[in-house]
């Protein structure tokens, strides 16, 4: 049986040890056998209330039909007879580099977990494991067919993940007030639509890399005009200090000549260079730090490539016109780490006094308001985390429940196969959540040359998917728990039919004794007349 997550493995694993546990329980309490006495009862009270000449025998065949349908209900549907290997629950991811996985040896955070659980020798039974078997063969081979894309909303939900190191945000901040809010007050004071020349280089840039491009402070706009004349006044850590070099200030230099300051031991980087310089610029340093965290996903197993792989992958794939790839991929990614992430947030408000700070911080507030209100609860993402969550843990929900139902059912088979096929519609949707992120990816790729540098600026699109997430799987469960209820129903209307059919041989006139007696007097004495 091939699951589609670890924590499915798990849930899968424990949903059946309980169902065992809970069965036997029930079993030693006599419980399971109390739908069969209802039945008895049932049909003796019947037995009593019908006529004598009329329904008795309708009664009796009834009772019979009933309790030989709830005997094949118990046997074949509930009681655990099949033993099942634990080894062979397994897990494989598809689309990522990772072993075959079975119990306690996933290599994922659920081994601690999990790990003390002894499950022993599990059984299952025969129509439950046979469900659970299909239906997760039947998920598996279509997983196994769609294509490996490059999920741009789950790499940038990793991104917006990240956790940056106190200093690193501290940079930020500076950076943000010494080079990025002078740079954007240059440009508003300047009027540089009224520069021919500086006109045309705006229309480029903007052209080139989006209209909002000036909305951050990697801005190309601002690094062609105005952050190479601007520097940094304080020291930045990354770079260091040298006597007439990039890093110096000519009134500094005179002081360390003149005896009157010591070195100091960071330099004074321009703008231009402390953000795009290859080894030691801020932007480098954010990619970098998401890097560190996004290398691999111990909790899910999955090996892959660094982030910024990933997303020179998916640039390479969605705009192949595009010359530097990398630097494009720098760029998306820090531009998300810069918006996204709460300390990044922060870090571009926490700074500054008066009525420009002010103004700054009520926008940032109501971008985030924007986001928490609009965007936040429609994260594909997020979604792409929770719902296999929800998903292994429901699996173990019906599994815990499915005993106790179906005493209280009384055995009815439109119950169990109302629950059989709610299994099958739970595991299934990992086969539709495949589906929907493969369409998802060439959707978003195809629509993501309007925002290139920031490319899930897709709301409308992302909102809509999101509710296909959480729809269609539930649908799909509701769907075929109802077929599964309509046909036990079904087949037990036939069972009903068979034996409203029946009628009692006292009852028929073909036999009809005094009839018959009738029948054969006349015929004599029509003979004899006739003689």
């Amino acid at each position: 049986m091939m699951v589609q997550s670890p924590l499915q493995l798990y849930s899968l694993l424990l949903g059946i040890k309980h169902y065992d546990a809970i069965w036997t329980i029930l079993s030693k309490l006599g419980l399971v056998y109390l739908p069969f006495l209802v039945l008895m009862a049932r049909g003796l009270v019947m037995l009593m209330e019908a006529p004598i000449d009329i329904s008795a025998d309708k009664s009796l065949r009834r009772t019979l039909m009933q309790g030989f349908t709830m005997m094949m209900v118990f046997f074949l549907g509930l009681k655990p007879m099949v033993p099942l290997d634990v080894k062979e629950i397994s897990y494989q991811p598809i689309c990522a580099v990772a072993t075959k996985a079975v119990s306690k040896k996933t290599g994922t955070t659920y081994d601690d977990t999990f790990g003390d659980i002894q499950f022993g020798d599990l059984q299952v039974p025969l129509l439950l494991g046979l469900s659970l078997d299909v239906a997760s063969g039947l998920t598996h081979a279509v997983t196994s067919k769609v294509p490996c894309t490059q999920n741009i909303d789950q790499l940038m939900h990793t991104i917006s993940l990240t956790h940056f190191s106190h200093d690193l945000k501290t940079e930020v901040q500076q950076f943000d007030q010494e080079c990025y809010w002078p740079a954007m007050q240059q440009m508003t004071h300047q009027h540089p639509e009224q520069d021919e020349k500086i006109k045309t280089k705006v229309t480029g840039d903007l052209k080139k890399y989006g209209k909002d491009d000036t909305g951050w402070m990697g801005s190309h706009l601002l690094q062609d005009l105005y952050y190479s004349d601007l520097r940094a006044h304080q020291e930045v850590a990354a770079f260091p200090y040298q006597e007439g070099g990039d890093y110096s200030l000519p009134s500094i230099d005179h002081n360390i000549k003149k005896g009157l300051q010591s070195k100091p031991a960071h330099g004074y980087p321009t703008c231009s260079s402390w953000w795009s310089d290859s080894t030691k610029g801020l932007e480098v340093r954010i990619v970098d730090a998401v890097d560190e965290q996004g290398v691999t996903n111990g909790h899910l197993n999955q090996t892959k490539p660094n982030v910024l792989s990933r997303m020179v992958a998916w640039v390479t794939h969605a705009h192949p016109d595009v010359s530097d790839a990398g630097a494009s991929s720098n760029d998306i990614i820090a531009r998300r780490a810069l918006s996204a992430t709460p300390q990044m947030q922060d870090a571009q408000r926490d700074f500054g006094g008066g009525l420009r700070a002010h103004i700054t911080n009520v926008a940032l507030e109501l971008g985030a308001l924007e986001k928490n209100v609009l965007t936040n609860p429609f994260n594909t993402g997020q979604a792409q985390e929770i719902l296999p969550i929800v998903q292994a843990l429901m699996l173990w929900a019906v599994l815990l429940i499915f005993p106790v139902v179906m005493i209280v059912a009384n055995y009815q088979t439109k119950i169990l196969s109302g629950l059989l096929f709610l299994l099958f519609g739970l595991q299934f949707s990992s086969a539709i959540w495949e589906l929907l992120t493969m369409l998802h990816n060439f959707l978003s790729d195809s629509l993501s040359y309007f925002s290139f540098s920031n490319p899930q600026q897709k709301p409308i699109l992302n909102s809509i998917f999101v509710f296909l997430y959480y729809g269609l799987p539930l649908f799909l469960s509701a769907a075929m728990g109802t077929t599964g209820v309509v046909m036990g129903g079904a087949l037990s209307e036939i069972v009903g039919r068979s034996v409203s059919g029946f009628e009692p041989i006292h009852q028929t006139k073909a036999i009809d004794a005094g009839k018959v007696v009738d029948t054969v007097s006349k015929g004599v004495s029509s003979v004899g007349g006739s003689s």
